[in-house]
């Protein structure tokens, strides 16, 4: 993540030699979009039938307060 995206014309994040960027969408291979799509029905089954899911943010915390 760079703080503008895009970066401007020049930018030397641009032209460095152990780089690859590509766009967000870049990382959703046919893997990763099927794994992420079965976690994400898992979840909203688990969810749906009362069961505890464990990778939650903690809603406890103070931060959440300022969202």
């Amino acid at each position: 993540m760079i703080e503008r995206e895009p970066p401007p014309t020049g930018h030397r994040i641009l032209n460095h030699p152990k780089l690859l960027l590509t766009p967000h969408i870049g990382a959703f291979t046919e893997t990763a979009w099927e794994k992420a799509s079965a976690e994400a029905v898992e979840k909203a089954i688990a969810f749906k039938s009362g069961s505890k899911i464990g990778d939650t943010l903690p809603l406890d915390l103070p931060w959440f307060a300022l969202t």
